[in-house]
């Protein structure tokens, strides 16, 4: 092998070529996407699945040619048949395409003749069933005054429950499947396991009503959810049996409610929730103004238990573990055990699935004494999580969380080719002053992080435009203002959490420095929440544009011979644009007509009139319940419609 060929190998770009797990993972997206549109029929996805492997062993089996092919190679050499190498490949990969597709038609299209779907109507109606909990009830405390508000919610429980019987007059019936309970204030002394028996309303899951409006019914499918039971007093629900104290679920709920009192008892009221929401994900308790500002400053992501709180967890361990206090090989271990902990405390959704994969990959990596690919450990995470439930691939913050981790690791490779590693360079630096040293390490940090940042708000956009229809510009700035702070609240919080029992004397520093840090975030998000046109409500781009630009950037990942140049990269982004742009103008509404939306809100009246010289009035809009969920509601036909101006309001009462 030359020297070029040497440099070539270990080069990191050439490393990170082969991505067996990333064309696993594109023939398991394309095998479940579709399931979920074309829905061909189970025994169709079995058969095919079944032929494909049939097709890859029998190609397997008649390659007996060895690697490297022996002088003088036979003719026509097997190895050396390009056409059969590619059937060879293709029949695994639509193998792989045909049960994903299997799999997804299980979770997503099939329903038990007894599950407690089928006993719910649209409308609630009256029900007596036994169910067990899965897990512990999580408090919702009721929203602040708001005079708008028709009728007051209480405190509410809520809890996933597995029905296991339903009352039909004198007997009971035999039922199946998860459903999730609402009772009106504090339901207490439930824990996973128990078996219950419930008086109260069910029914079916709130559909989407408008064009644009999010479906929870959609989402709650996702999740095997397929009924809502709502109990009017904590006396409807009544303990029949008591669960096995040693069951994981209900060991998981003690630690988390272990957590959350060691956190109001040594955090300042006004940090403690914020502080449950970061470290334990229990935001039920964040108030809706404080939530918003999250999600306009591009920072929401600090409330959802995601990749950044694993890895800062596991940093931390890194770092802790470093100090050479255990040897290498137990302390990865220690590492890969407590970030499965952590992620199964915090419900163990999908970007922390993610998050925690990629742990145990790198650590098994550094035990193993190998590199790990970024990309391809990205697709061995996503194997996972789809494994798990097919349908999260629909799911925007699953999107959110590996286009953001998909674009840090492309950077990452980026700079990796371009690194300088001139051996004078390294030495000029150490002899420096410790100051100088210091100050560039600071700066080369902060640099990287504002990079990273720009890079995800970059790749992130336009599908947060499309789905929440808000363009953050202080999304990066802040992320480089706060990267101290929630990196130091998160390791102290920790800190707190593991240490605050075991040694008590540490409680009171770490919770004063948690403290600090908390505020410091929360100052930083009032901040770039109050600059002026940091954030703006826009329409965002369509479905069909979003999965050219996404199915686009796919494509010059996986196979990089077909990348262009990178000065026709803007020029073909910007003519992307001009496409989406065309068309949605050439598909706008005519200026002679009269449109006239009723827009469904339940209890209530909400029509829109579009008007032909071009204005645009809502006659009513009100409904009982909360305003804000009209507002959910309106807003979502409007900017289905395109809709960014209002010129006028009518209010009959």
């Amino acid at each position: 092998m030359s020297s070029g060929q040497v440099r070539a190998a270990s080069s990191p770009v050439a490393a990170d070529g082969y991505r067996p797990l990333l064309v696993t993972v594109v023939a398991m997206v394309v095998g479940i996407t579709i399931d979920r549109w074309v829905c061909p029929p189970l025994a169709v996805s079995w058969l095919a699945a079944v032929v494909a492997i049939s097709a890859w062993l029998w190609y397997w089996r008649r390659s007996p040619c060895p690697s490297p092919c022996p002088s003088p190679c036979p003719s026509p050499c097997p190895s050396q048949r390009r056409s059969e190498r590619f059937a060879h490949v293709a029949s695994l990969l639509i193998a792989v395409a045909a049960a994903s597709a299997a799999w997804h038609h299980l979770v997503w299209h099939l329903q038990p003749a007894d599950d407690v779907g089928r006993f719910a109507r649209p409308h609630a109606a009256p029900i007596c069933l036994e169910a067990v909990a899965l897990a512990a009830p999580r408090q919702q405390p009721k929203p602040p005054y708001d005079p708008l508000r028709a009728m007051a919610t209480p405190d509410r429980s809520r809890l996933t429950i597995h029905v296991r019987a339903i009352r039909d007059g004198a007997d009971w019936r035999d039922a199946d499947g998860r459903a999730t309970l609402l009772v009106d204030g504090h339901l207490l002394g439930i824990h996973a396991g128990d078996r219950l028996r419930i008086v109260g309303k069910i029914a079916k899951m709130t559909p989407a009503h408008n064009p644009g409006e999010f479906d929870f019914a959609e989402h709650a499918r996702g999740d095997g959810l397929s009924a809502v039971v709502r109990a009017g007093f904590p006396d409807c629900v009544e303990l029949q049996q008591r669960g096995a104290v040693w069951r994981p679920q209900r060991l998981l709920d003690e630690l988390r409610r272990h957590g959350n009192r060691m956190l109001r008892k040594h955090l300042s009221p006004k940090q403690a929730p914020l502080a449950s929401a970061v470290l334990l994900g229990v935001r039920e308790e964040i108030q809706r103004d404080q939530r918003q500002a999250l999600i306009e400053t591009g920072t929401v992501h600090l409330l959802a238990i995601s990749g950044l709180h694993v890895g800062i967890l596991a940093l931390g361990l890194f770092g802790l573990l470093r100090l050479g206090l255990i040897r290498r090989a137990p302390a990865l271990l220690a590492v890969a055990a407590v970030t499965l902990l952590y992620a199964l405390v915090t419900d163990a959704r999908p970007p922390v699935i993610r998050a925690t994969v990629l742990v145990w990959v790198i650590c098994l990596s550094m035990w193993a004494g190998r590199r790990a690919t970024s990309l391809n450990t990205l697709a061995a995470a996503a194997i996972v999580v789809l494994v798990f439930n097919p349908a999260d691939l629909f799911r925007v913050g699953t999107q959110l969380s590996f286009l953001a981790v998909a674009a840090i690791g492309w950077l990452q490779q980026c700079r990796a080719a371009r690194a300088e590693t001139d051996p004078l360079d390294r030495l000029i630096a150490r002899t420096r002053p410790w100051p100088i040293r210091i100050s560039r390490k600071f700066g080369g940090w902060s640099w990287q992080i504002l990079a990273l940042s720009t890079v995800v708000w970059l790749a992130t956009t336009p599908l947060v435009t499309s789905k929440f229809h808000v363009l953050s510009l202080t999304a990066a700035p802040l992320t480089l203002l706060l990267w101290i702070p929630i990196t130091t609240a998160m390791l102290s919080g920790f800190a707190l959490l593991v240490f605050g029992t075991i040694l008590p004397p540490l409680a009171s520093p770490l919770s004063a420095i948690c403290d600090a840090s908390l505020s410091l975030v929360q100052r930083g998000v009032e901040l770039g929440h109050s600059v002026p046109g940091g954030h703006h409500y826009v329409p965002g781009p369509d479905g069909w544009w979003l999965c050219g630009l996404y199915g686009v950037l796919a494509v010059f990942v996986l196979v990089p011979s077909w990348r262009p140049p990178r000065r026709w990269c803007a020029g073909l982004l910007c003519g992307w644009i001009v496409v989406g742009v065309v068309v949605a103008w050439g598909s706008s509404r005519p200026d002679d007509r009269l449109d006239c939306t009723f827009v469904s809100i339940g209890h209530g009246t909400s029509v829109l009139l579009e008007l032909p010289d071009g204005q645009t009035v809502l006659y009513d809009a009100g409904r009982l319940g909360t305003p804000s969920g009209g507002g959910r509601q309106i807003s979502s036909v409007l900017w289905s419609r395109g809709i960014t101006h209002l010129d006028a309001v009518v209010l009959s009462h």
